[in-house]
């Protein structure tokens, strides 16, 4: 299934053309790593997969090792700086190259490879970018992310790739509350988190540059953090009029719009564009643009083999888009933890019977305010981390270390 032939508003890729090979020029003097070829062919045959996600810049090592009479022997070439600026410069025009990876063959050596992306990645060196984008070949080892699972495929209508499943991976968040090492209230935790949006905000219009061609991950990403700043803003406020049970349901609209920033963050050429289509179509609707792809797949003279892969790939990542419980499985806190903090505040959006259980007392005597510890303590905990993780990924996706 070609998700390329649904039209988006929102658009992520540079505009493509074609170009004979015998016009392609080649440097004979670049570095060659002959075992990227030779993954890619085995990537694109479907008997190797690669793990899309985002990894801290510090676990790669540019350049590859090359077996000698010796041994192996480490080889690196920096590229010329022209064409490290062109990349830089589409990095900040909102392009986020990936850097395609394979663990190194150096025994005792946890680095993973980076051969074939060296003006992407020197690009990211430069720009101060802490954690990049990356596909990783055949290594799921190791991961600073979650990530998902792509497989290659090749028939008679071409080659590509699909999204044949995920990889979870459940972590500590660094806590805006517990860097302040005291305990604060939550006004002071709101102002700390509000301060920090809007710095995130300015810095990431410091790194835009903008371009001739409309491209809007930065848009996304900014978005985003407006969202963030008036959310937090609206929680203070309801929370100085004690008005805990409106606060949670602004608290649960923030938790989600953590959820659908970072599985887009962790691979932005991926999830964009089924969360573009979940937003502005039905279920139904939705069907009908699958069957009209897979369609004109056959028509192109793709295997129905593959067919069905990309049709069930493309369920996979409409469920992803379109269920919180499946975007809080890719979120790196535990899912009990999601479990049992999501159930709270659906119960206050809902106003289910528990919670009318609070509000019995206010017919006759003077509510109690502890009554809502619990809800209160959900409410600082969803903000906390999921705002702090918003602007974790941002600042270290724009070359911004907190």
């Amino acid at each position: 299934m070609n998700d390329d032939n649904l039209d988006f508003k929102l658009n992520r890729n540079w505009p493509s053309v074609e170009v004979p090979i015998s016009e392609i020029k080649v440097d004979e003097s670049e570095l060659v790593d002959r075992l990227v070829p030779e993954k890619y062919s085995k990537f694109i045959q479907g008997k190797l997969k690669l793990y899309f996600s985002r990894l801290s810049i510090d676990k790669i090592k540019p350049g590859c090792y090359v077996p000698t009479k010796e041994g192996l022997v480490y080889k690196y070439k920096k590229p010329v700086q022209e064409k490290i600026e062109v990349v830089k410069q589409s990095i900040r025009n909102g392009s986020r190259p990936l850097l395609y990876l394979y663990p190194s063959i150096l025994k005792g050596d946890d680095s993973f490879l980076c051969s074939d992306d060296l003006c992407a990645y020197n690009a990211y060196i430069e720009l101060g970018i802490t954690i990049p984008p990356v596909a990783i070949y055949a290594s799921k080892r190791n991961l600073d992310e979650a990530c998902y699972i792509m497989k290659g495929y090749s028939d008679k209508s071409g080659f590509g790739q699909y999204v044949d499943g995920f990889v979870y991976h459940h972590q500590r968040i660094n806590s805006t509350l517990l860097e302040e090492k005291q305990e604060v209230s939550p006004k002071v935790l709101f102002e700390t988190l509000i301060n920090r949006v809007k710095e995130t905000s300015q810095n990431l219009k410091r790194f835009h540059v903008e371009s001739s061609i409309d491209f809007h991950y930065h848009h996304t990403v900014f978005s985003i953090l407006k969202r963030a700043e008036e959310s937090l803003e609206s929680i203070s406020i309801l929370f100085e009029k004690e008005f805990y049970l409106s606060a949670a349901s602004v608290t649960r609209t923030l938790y989600e719009t953590a959820l659908n920033f970072y599985i887009d963050w962790l691979s932005p050429d991926i999830i964009y564009k089924h969360l573009q289509l979940a937003s502005i179509t039905s279920d139904s609707e939705r069907k009908e643009a699958y069957k009209l792809i897979e369609k004109t797949q056959i028509e192109k003279g793709m295997s129905k083999a593959n067919v069905a892969r990309k049709k069930d790939a493309l369920k996979r990542c409409d469920y992803l888009a379109t269920t919180v419980y499946e975007k809080a499985k890719m979120f790196p806190i535990a899912t009990d933890i999601h479990q049992k903090i999501y159930s709270t505040l659906s119960k206050v959006t809902h106003h289910s019977f528990s919670i009318n259980e609070l509000e019995f007392k206010g017919l006759n005597d003077k509510k109690s305010d502890t009554s809502y510890n619990d809800i209160i303590i959900t409410i600082i905990f969803i903000t906390d981390i999921a705002v702090s993780k918003i602007i974790e990924a941002c600042n270290g996706d724009i070359g911004n270390k907190i």
